[in-house]
């Protein structure tokens, strides 16, 4: 049988794989501070600007 899903549960799981790659590449940067990791820290910011507005966007 097939599942539909809602719009709010496929809103959460794209918010949680955003914060899970967030999560990820901020583990990488951490775990090697010597290196540069320009490219990385770019995507985080990234990441953090659409992680905050999907909030803002389900609270409104």
């Amino acid at each position: 049988m097939l599942s539909v899903k809602h719009g709010g549960d496929m809103a959460d799981e794209f918010l949680q794989s955003m914060r899970q790659e967030r999560n990820a590449l901020w583990n990488l940067v951490q775990s090697r501070p010597t290196e540069d990791w320009a490219l990385e820290r770019e995507r985080i910011s990234e990441l953090d600007i659409c992680i905050r507005e999907h909030v803002e966007r389900s609270r409104a």
